[in-house]
């Protein structure tokens, strides 16, 4: 009996740790609070491109970052440390300046999983995918084109998406089912 509950114990323990948050991001410098590009490679048109500390054009903290070639796309992008198999959350906020030509794109691992064009102005808004990593490195990139405005990004955000506590709680019935079947396959 002291073996059932040593393992009940357990299976709770397991249950309230994955309870806790999901771990941290793993973008580096997402709300690109560094007022650069810090863990961003650039590509592409860089030309109309920075890190603004303009409070309207800023989702939190102290800066984001501008977007507004002309001609041809310009591109961030970031390699991420992943889990093949693991299923992340990719979220951003993204705010328009103007209606006019543009162009936005969304790629994980090399796919793009969304995009937009010749979208009318709009405040900042949160967008959000669950995504699964097929390599132990996921590249997240973003295209912008933008005639004659900006597009303003912060906030950008990869997590894994954590178990639900409903796997671990049948995990831990089913051991606890398994212990007393154990025990009871022992008196006969």
């Amino acid at each position: 009996m002291k073996r059932v509950l040593f393992l009940m114990l357990v299976a709770t323990a397991v249950l309230l740790v994955s309870a806790l948050p999901a771990s941290a991001t793993l973008v580096a410098n997402g709300g690109f609070e560094n007022g650069d590009f810090t863990g961003w490679a650039l590509s592409g048109n860089p030309d109309f491109t920075g890190i603004t500390a303009a409070g309207a054009d800023v989702h939190s903290g102290t800066y984001a970052a501008f977007f507004g070639p002309e001609d041809s796309d310009g591109f961030i992008s970031q390699n991420l440390v992943t889990t093949p198999g693991q299923s992340y959350t990719v979220s951003f906020w993204l705010k328009n300046g103007a209606s006019g030509t543009n162009d936005f794109r969304l790629y994980w691992g090399g796919s793009e999983i969304y995009n937009f064009f010749n979208a009318s102005a709009f405040g900042y808004t949160q967008y959000s995918f669950v995504e699964q990593a097929t390599t132990s490195s996921t590249e997240l990139s973003m295209g912008f084109r933008n005639v004659p405005n900006f597009f303003f990004l912060d906030d950008v955000d990869v997590s894994p998406v954590p178990i639900p506590g409903a796997v671990w709680l049948l995990g831990s019935g089913i051991v606890g089912l398994i212990g007393l079947k154990r025990r009871r396959g022992m008196k006969v």
